[in-house]
């Protein structure tokens, strides 16, 4: 009930959207996607609550479980704060009507492919977002070329999903996501499939060095990037749980998309780090934490991959739409920067060290459940000792900020646990789980590299400054 509400109110709204004077058609589209939204609350609190631990509908085209139930939640209450932002923002843009309706479609299109069931339907469903894409970019004259462009790459991404279903399919695969988990099959077709359905799921994810249709897309009116990135780049996480049954089957495939993840994860957060451009930051921000994502994936970490993504779409939409209040924030820091070194600070080693023995009593206070947040608060360490902050401040309130900190990890830590308990879902082994290890190692040895480049103590670090600052050229 709760689906057929969703997709049939949006679109009504869409509909009425062509009727009356522009004010009462952007109030038609507003109430559409608050619909949307509240309707997507209402799945959800009835596969939590127990209700039904799923559901399916439309044919079998539809299944709500708590994953999706959650990402629908997340898409629609994103395309909700975008579209009234954006009735404000596109103020005096003649297309702004336009720019609206497509944002709703957008936003339509993303939670139907959370709870499409069907692989035909999920198809339809990612090329729609490949198209909707375009015409957004094709709203604007400056950005017609670079429209062509995204579009290429969207529709690659597309031939490979639709080609991995297909191979799928003619082994004699079901075309139903939910039974995907009864099917084995070991053919050669069948394995070209799975490793092109892992480039799908890369190129959509904008992972390097995919990630060029997601520099092209920085014209865009910053609404579409907040809904873009909060709600569009992490469809391919959403994929990647419905069809990760069928790629455990290629193991090979699992090792070259969480190698490409690791590889997007540190390209994208070190070419962040060296950005001047806010927007610009905030797009290889996006490239590094969908690799991230997709290393969760791969090592067959799928609850916590769902629980970054909503995570991550949260953050990137509200850094998107206070872009335009960085430079502001920017000048107060250059401000705090100047405040003399206090003589009574304390060394940024001594607050590590308050968090190792943080890490220690909360492990021992609360048993094995806390392993997680003794391992966050550790990886913490590096990177406090390169913060100047902590030398600019007294001992007393630098001790109250590692106290804060401290619950703070905690408690977000303890959330994501429950939070995963709580999806209900298979928990896939991977054999890539090696890679992430190697992940942690890799972004240590990174950071500290970052952290010492244009000093003059490290060659390596400056060179890699001067590659990361252009991207890598790529």
């Amino acid at each position: 009930m709760f689906e057929f509400s969703l997709f049939s109110l949006t679109l009504l709204s869409v509909l009425l959207s062509f009727v009356g004077n522009e004010n009462n058609r952007l109030r038609a589209l507003i109430a559409g996607q608050a619909a949307a939204f509240f309707s997507s609350i209402g799945l959800a609190v009835t596969v939590f609550t127990g209700l039904a631990q799923s559901q399916s509908g439309l044919p079998g085209l539809v299944m709500v479980d708590s994953a999706s139930a959650m990402v629908s939640v997340l898409v629609s209450f994103i395309g909700l704060i975008t579209l009234v932002f954006s009735e404000r923002y596109m103020l005096g843009e003649k297309s702004r009507l336009s720019f609206c309706r497509l944002l709703v479609l957008m936003a339509l299109t993303a939670q139907l492919t959370a709870l499409s069931n069907h692989m035909i339907l999920s198809l339809l469903a990612y090329g729609a977002i490949s198209v909707l894409l375009y015409l957004f970019m094709n709203l604007r004259a400056e950005s017609r070329k670079l429209a062509v462009s995204v579009l290429k790459y969207h529709l690659l991404a597309d031939f490979f999903l639709a080609f991995a279903f297909a191979t799928l399919y003619f082994d004699g695969g079901p075309l139903h996501f939910s039974r995907l988990k009864d099917f084995h099959v070991n053919s050669s077709l069948f394995n070209l499939g799975a490793y092109l359905l892992v480039l799908s799921l890369c190129i959509k994810s904008a992972l390097f060095p995919f990630h060029r249709w997601l520099l092209n897309t920085l014209n865009c009116p910053t609404p579409l990037s907040g809904l873009m990135h909060a709600g569009v780049v992490n469809i391919a996480g959403v994929m990647a749980c419905k069809v990760y049954p069928a790629l455990q089957l290629v193991p090979g495939s699992l090792y070259v998309w969480g190698a490409l993840a690791l590889v997007s994860a540190m390209v994208g957060t070190l070419t962040m780090s060296t950005q001047f451009d806010v927007k610009r930051k905030l797009v290889y921000s996006t490239v590094g934490q969908m690799g991230f994502m997709s290393l969760q994936c791969a090592c067959g970490l799928v609850p916590a991959a769902v629980f970054h993504l909503i995570a991550h779409g949260l953050f990137k939409c509200h850094m998107f739409l206070q872009s335009g209040s960085s430079v502001n924030e920017g000048l107060i820091k250059k401000e705090f920067a100047a405040i003399k070194k206090d003589d009574a600070a304390l060394s940024p080693l001594a607050v590590s060290l308050v968090f190792v023995t943080l890490a220690f009593v909360i492990f021992y206070a609360f048993g094995t459940q806390a392993v997680a947040s003794t391992l966050a608060l550790a990886a913490s360490v590096p990177i406090l000792l390169t913060m100047p902050a902590f030398s600019r401040v007294s001992a007393p309130v630098a001790l109250a900020l590692a106290a804060a900190t401290a619950l703070l990890v905690f408690t977000s830590v303890s959330l994501a646990v429950s939070f995963e308990h709580a999806l209900s879902m298979v928990s896939f082994s991977s054999p890539a789980f090696w890679l992430l290890p190697l992940a942690f190692v890799f972004f240590l040895v990174f950071h500290f590299l970052v952290n010492t480049a244009g000093k003059g103590k490290n060659r390596l670090a400056d060179w890699l400054y001067v590659q990361a600052l252009s991207g890598f050229y790529v």
